[in-house]
């Protein structure tokens, strides 16, 4: 193969490779910049106060003085009511009804083998554990008058441990649809879904614009919802 040969095939390879590259920066860099102009607008753009007469709660009680405080202070919480409070509620009562599906005779092996599958699950997907294993403490109870709520504090473990839930409905899914229990939760899954999406930059400005809202959680993962 001549000289002039090898420079055609890596013209061909590279240019396409480098156009695409330099338009995928350029994308991004105006993304940032529309996000920060989105940002200094929220600022500048006076929100209506939500009431007629102003309660001792933002009057006595609130710290916080920054542009938009008052308001803020009544909108909903959405990623913490879900990911640090019924979505804990919810993942942990679901893997203890999962419990029978794994292999064991006791529930210190049933745990360990889920413990097991998690490890597996976080590392084929390339996730942070956050957590070293799931056991009883984890999840806030395993028996029959327990009522399992989740003792982590951080809403990363929440998301992990919905998509290992998932993941689970997936991989016993007879198991899930004979038992009426795990059928429902099966069902909420697909709900839940609704808060977890994974989106690229290139499409959350488009969300904006539609009154979406988003916030960012971990490297690829948003959680979105919108306005009412």
């Amino acid at each position: 193969m001549t000289l002039q040969k090898r420079k055609q095939i890596l013209c061909r390879i590279y240019i396409p490779i480098y156009v695409f590259s330099s338009w995928l920066l350029y994308t991004w860099i105006n993304f940032r910049k529309r996000g920060d102009e989105m940002i200094q607008e929220s600022y500048r753009r006076l929100l209506p106060e939500p009431w007629v007469e102003e309660s001792p709660w933002t009057t006595l009680l609130l710290t916080d003085q920054s542009p938009q405080g008052k308001c803020r202070y009544w909108k909903p919480d959405i990623w913490h009511t879900v990911h640090l409070g019924i979505g804990k509620d919810f993942v942990a009562s679901g893997l203890v009804l999962t419990l029978p599906l794994m292999e064991g005779t006791n529930m210190e092996q049933l745990f360990e083998h889920m413990s097991h599958l998690y490890t597996l699950y976080c590392k084929c997907n390339k996730k942070v554990r956050y957590i070293g294993k799931i056991d009883k403490d984890t999840l806030g109870g395993s028996g029959k008058n327990d009522e399992p709520s989740g003792s982590w504090n951080k809403a990363s473990v929440t998301v992990n441990l919905l998509q290992f839930l998932q993941h689970l409905s997936e991989k016993y899914k007879r198991g899930f649809q004979t038992n009426a229990r795990l059928k429902f939760v099966d069902s909420w899954l697909h709900l839940w879904q609704l808060f977890i999406y994974f989106f690229s930059p290139l499409k959350l400005e488009h969300l904006a614009r539609l009154g979406i809202h988003t916030e960012k959680h971990d490297n690829d993962m948003w959680i979105i919802y919108v306005c009412g």
